[in-house]
C-alpha cells in the first residue's frame, strides 16, 4: 500500500508539473501574439530573373560551372517583390534591377574591365559581394573601382557563394596575379562551407582533416555529396516538422535560434577556410584582406562554447589582414525594410573603409545615395 502510495504521488506530481507547463507555454504564447506580435506578419517573396532579350528569357539565369553555379552572360533583368495580407495578393516591390554578366560569366563592374593598369582587385563573395538588388553600378566591385582609381576589378561574387567558391578560384588559378584579394564574408558563411541549406548543394565542401602531422583543409567533393550533419540543423527541422510542436510559437522560434546557431564544428571549418584562403593568395603574390561583416546576434555562437564572436579574435590571432564592416546590419544600409541585402550606401561605406585600410586616398560621396 504505501509503494502504492508512493506511486500514485509521483503520477499526481509529473502530471501537475506537465499542467504547469502547458500553462506556462500558453502564457507565452499570449504575450508572443499579442505584446510583441509574433506570428501576425504574413509575408512571402517572389523572384525572378530573366534575360533581357525577349527571344532568350526562356534561358536559366545560372547553370553548373567548375565553381558551383555561374550566370549566363548576357543582360538580365531581376525582380523582385513581397507578398503580403492573409492571401498574399498584394504585392510590395523589393527590385527591379539589371544584371550584367560578361562573357567570362562574371557580374560586370563599370569602367573598370578595359584599363591597362597593372593593379588587379580581385571580389570574392556571395550576393553581398555579387550586388544582388542592385544595378551595375551600386555594387561593391564598383565602388572599390572608384576609389582605387586605375584599378581592374573582378567580381568574383555569386549568390549563395561562400568561402569555398573564393578557394576554388584561387586553387584553379582563374583569378588574376599579382592582386589585391578581398573577400567579403560573415560568421553566415560558416554554415555554407557546412553545405547547411538546400541552395548550396552546387557549391564545393571542404573539411578539415587531422592526422599526426597536424590539420589539412581538403575538398572532398560539392554539397549534394557531403550535405551538413549538424545536431542543431536535426532538432531544428524535428521542431518544425512536428504536427504538436509545430504549432507553438515558443517551439518555432527555439527551432528558429538553433538553425541560426554554430556548432563548434563549423566555427572550426570556417577559420580553417579563412586560413586558407589568407595563404593560397600570399602564396600567388597577391595581397589578401578579409572584409568580414559581423553579424546576427552574439548569442548564436553560444552552441558552440564562445561567449562572444570566435572568428574575430582568430584573424586578429592568426594575423590574417581585415578589416570589420559593422555597418551591414543598420536597416538604413539594406536595399529595402524587408531585404537584408546591403544597398548602394553600403557598398560605397564599404569601398571607403577597404580603400583607407589600404592606403588609397580617394574620397566616396556616400551620403546621398
Amino acid at each position: 500500500m504505501k509503494m502504492n502510495g508512493l506511486f500514485r504521488a509521483a503520477i499526481i506530481s509529473s502530471l501537475t508539473a506537465f499542467a504547469y507547463l502547458i500553462i506556462g507555454l500558453i502564457v507565452v504564447e499570449l504575450v508572443l501574439a499579442f505584446v510583441f506580435g509574433y506570428g501576425r506578419e504574413n509575408i512571402s517573396f517572389r523572384k525572378n530573373t530573366v534575360n533581357k532579350n525577349v527571344s532568350l528569357q526562356s534561358m536559366p539565369y545560372a547553370d553548373l560551372c567548375e565553381f558551383g553555379l555561374c550566370p549566363k552572360a548576357g543582360t538580365w533583368v531581376a525582380k523582385k517583390e513581397a507578398l503580403v495580407g492573409d492571401t498574399h495578393q498584394q504585392a510590395e516591390l523589393i527590385y527591379l534591377v539589371e544584371y550584367t554578366i560578361n562573357n567570362m560569366l562574371e557580374r560586370f563592374t563599370p569602367g573598370s574591365e578595359n584599363l591597362n593598369s597593372g593593379i588587379h582587385v580581385n571580389i570574392f563573395g556571395g550576393s553581398f559581394a555579387f550586388g544582388e538588388g542592385l544595378d551595375d553600378n551600386e555594387t561593391l566591385p564598383f565602388f572599390v573601382s572608384q576609389a582605387i582609381r586605375r584599378a581592374q576589378v573582378r567580381n568574383f561574387g555569386f549568390h549563395g557563394a561562400g568561402v569555398a567558391r573564393a578557394l576554388r578560384i584561387l586553387e584553379a588559378g582563374s583569378a588574376p596575379t599579382p592582386a589585391i584579394n578581398i573577400l567579403l564574408t560573415g560568421p553566415f558563411h560558416a554554415h555554407r562551407a557546412d553545405c547547411v541549406y538546400d541552395w548550396v548543394r552546387s557549391e564545393f565542401r571542404y573539411r578539415v582533416i587531422s592526422s599526426a602531422a597536424g590539420e589539412s583543409l581538403e575538398l572532398v567533393g560539392r554539397c549534394a555529396e557531403f550535405p551538413s550533419q549538424s545536431r542543431l540543423l536535426s532538432i531544428s527541422k524535428y521542431i518544425n516538422d512536428s504536427p504538436i510542436l509545430g504549432v507553438f510559437a515558443t517551439a518555432r522560434i527555439i527551432a528558429d535560434y538553433l538553425s541560426r546557431s554554430y556548432t563548434a564544428e563549423q566555427i572550426h571549418l570556417y577559420q580553417a577556410m579563412l586560413d586558407k584562403f589568407d595563404k593560397l593568395s600570399k602564396a600567388s603574390g597577391s595581397l589578401p584582406l578579409v572584409a568580414y561583416i559581423p553579424w546576427g546576434s552574439l548569442t548564436e555562437f553560444w552552441m558552440s562554447g564562445f561567449l562572444s564572436d570566435p572568428v574575430v579574435k582568430f584573424l586578429i590571432d592568426a594575423e590574417i589582414d581585415h578589416i570589420i564592416l559593422d555597418h551591414y546590419q543598420n536597416t538604413a544600409f539594406h536595399i529595402h525594410q524587408l531585404d537584408i541585402h546591403p544597398g548602394a550606401r553600403a557598398n560605397c561605406t564599404s569601398a571607403q573603409l577597404i580603400s583607407k585600410h589600404l592606403g588609397a586616398s580617394s574620397v566616396l560621396d556616400c551620403a546621398n545615395l
